[in-house]
C-alpha cells in the first residue's frame, strides 16, 4: 500500500489492503473524536487534558503499527538497496485508487484535527492536509530496502493526489465539493477463488478482494453546476470498479493446488444517485402553534455516529467502540437557553469512547467493560446542571455467564 517474485509482491498487497481498512476506520473514530477536545474555556483556549489521553491512544496505534512492519511485514525478508517496483497496472488500478482514498481521509483527518486547535486556516490547510501525503510516505521507503518490495512512483503519485484534491477544493472552495466514497459488496470470484481473495466471510473479502471494491466521486449539481431547482442533498455519483482479478498483474491459474476458473478482466464505470445526508434537515413542516414551522424537530441531531474496532484472539476479544451526538434541541421553540423549570434548551454535542474485554475458558466466559473511558462529562437529556442532566465518570462493568446457564453462575457488578 501505503522486486523479486510477483508472489512476494502480491503477499504484500494482502497484508498492507489490511492495514489501509485500519486507517479507514481509525480515520473516523479520530475525525469525530476531535470534535470536542477543548474544554468550556474557549477564551483562554487552554487545552483539555482529554487532548493528552487523545494522544496516548494515537501513540500506542502507532507504535503498534510500527511494530507490525517490524514484525509482521519485513520480519523474513532480507534488506537490500534502495530499489523501485513499478505496479502501476496492478489490480487494474483499484490500489491506486486505494491510496488516493487513504490518504484523502487522512488529510481530512488532519486539517480537522489542527483546526480544532486553534491553529490557523493556513496551518491547518497546508500542514494538516498534507497529512496523507506525510503519513503513507515512510511505508514506501520502507518498502525500497527490502527484498520482495520496492518503492513505487504510482503509489506515491497517488498519495500525494489524494492530499491535493483535499487542499485545492479546500482553498478554492472553503468546502469539498467533490467527495470520494467507497462501497464495498461481496463478489462471486472471492467464493470460487479457493481462499486467494479471503476466506469465505464478508470481513475476510473485505480485506482481500479488490474486486468487491467501487469507488465513487460525488457531488451536489445544485453546487456545482448552480441548478437550483435540485436540492442540495441530491448528489451525482461516478463510479469505477475492476472484476475478473485473481492476481495483480494477470490472474492465476492455480491457487493450493487447485485450479482456479478462468475469469476476463475488465473495467467498470458506473453512474448513479447518492444523497448527502449531511444536507437533510429535519424541521416542522407546519404547526397549529406560532413560531413552530421550519422549527428542528426536538431530540434529532444531525449526526448520531456508533463505528469501533473489534478484535478477537483465540479465547479474547476486544472491542472499542466510539460514539458521536451532535447537538439537537429538547423542545419544537428551538430554545437554545433553558426556561426556569430546566426542561428545555440546547443539548451540546458530545462524544464518548467505550472499552470492553472477554475471555472464555470452555463454558464460562469472563467480560469486563469501561463505559465512557475517557471521563468526558456531557449532557444527554433536556435537564438543567442541577436536576442531574450532566454525566460523567468511568462506569466499570465485570460480567460472569456459563453457557449453558447453571444456577448462580451469572452475575453482573455494579448492580
Amino acid at each position: 500500500m501505503f522486486g523479486s517474485s510477483l508472489w512476494g509482491k502480491y503477499r504484500s498487497k494482502k497484508d498492507k489492503i489490511f492495514i489501509l481498512r485500519s486507517k479507514i476506520i481509525i480515520c473516523f473514530i479520530v475525525l469525530f473524536s476531535t470534535q470536542d477536545l477543548y474544554s468550556s474555556d474557549t477564551i483562554s483556549k487552554r487545552v483539555d487534558r482529554n487532548f493528552y489521553k487523545f494522544l496516548a491512544v494515537e501513540g500506542a496505534v502507532l507504535t503498534g503499527a510500527i511494530s507490525y512492519l517490524k514484525n509482521e511485514w519485513y520480519s523474513d525478508k532480507k534488506r537490500v538497496p534502495f530499489h523501485f517496483y513499478n505496479d502501476l497496472k496492478g489490480w487494474n488500478q483499484i490500489d491506486k485508487l486505494g491510496h488516493f482514498y487513504a490518504a484523502y481521509l487522512e488529510s481530512t483527518v488532519g486539517y480537522s484535527l489542527m483546526k480544532k486547535f486553534n491553529f490557523s486556516e493556513n496551518q491547518a490547510l497546508y500542514l494538516g492536509g498534507s497529512q496523507g501525503l506525510i503519513l503513507e510516505t515512510p511505508i514506501e521507503f520502507f518498502d525500497a530496502y527490502h527484498e520482495g518490495w520496492g518503492f513505487s512512483v504510482s503509489d506515491m503519485v497517488a498519495n500525494a493526489l489524494g492530499s491535493v484534491f483535499f487542499i485545492a477544493q479546500q482553498k478554492y472552495f472553503g468546502e469539498q465539493l467533490i467527495m470520494p466514497k467507497l462501497s464495498f459488496s461481496r463478489s462471486k470470484y472471492a467464493r470460487n477463488a479457493n481462499g486467494l481473495l479471503g476466506k469465505n466471510n464478508l470481513l475476510s473479502e473485505f480485506v482481500y478482494d479488490y474486486n468487491g471494491y467501487t469507488y465513487w466521486f460525488s457531488f451536489s449539481p445544485n453546487k456545482v453546476f448552480r441548478i437550483n431547482k435540485l436540492p442540495e442533498w441530491l448528489n451525482l455519483a461516478l463510479g469505477y470498479g475492476a472484476d475478473g482479478l485473481l492476481g495483480e498483474f494477470e490472474n492465476k491459474k492455480y491457487h493450493k493446488g487447485q485450479a482456479l476458473p478462468d475469469y476476463k478482466r475488465y473495467r467498470q464505470f458506473y453512474i448513479s444517485l447518492d444523497i448527502n445526508f449531511s444536507k437533510i434537515k429535519s424541521s416542522y413542516i407546519k404547526s397549529d402553534q406560532a413560531g413552530i414551522k421550519n422549527n428542528k424537530i426536538e431530540y434529532v441531531p444531525e449526526i448520531n455516529l456508533k463505528t469501533g474496532l473489534n478484535f478477537g484472539y483465540k479465547r479474547t476479544n476486544t472491542s472499542l467502540q466510539f460514539s458521536y451526538i451532535s447537538e439537537q434541541y429538547s423542545d419544537a421553540s428551538n430554545a437554545v437557553m433553558g426556561n426556569s423549570s430546566g426542561i428545555i434548551g440546547l443539548i451540546p454535542k458530545y462524544n464518548i469512547v467505550d472499552f470492553s474485554f472477554s475471555y472464555k475458558l470452555n463454558k464460562i466466559k469472563v467480560e469486563t467493560g469501561i463505559n465512557n473511558l475517557f471521563d468526558k462529562e456531557y449532557k444527554e437529556s433536556d435537564l438543567s446542571d442541577n436536576q442531574k442532566s450532566s454525566m460523567k465518570g468511568c462506569a466499570w462493568s465485570l460480567w460472569f455467564e456459563a453457557h449453558p446457564p447453571l444456577p448462580g453462575a451469572s452475575y453482573h457488578w455494579p448492580w
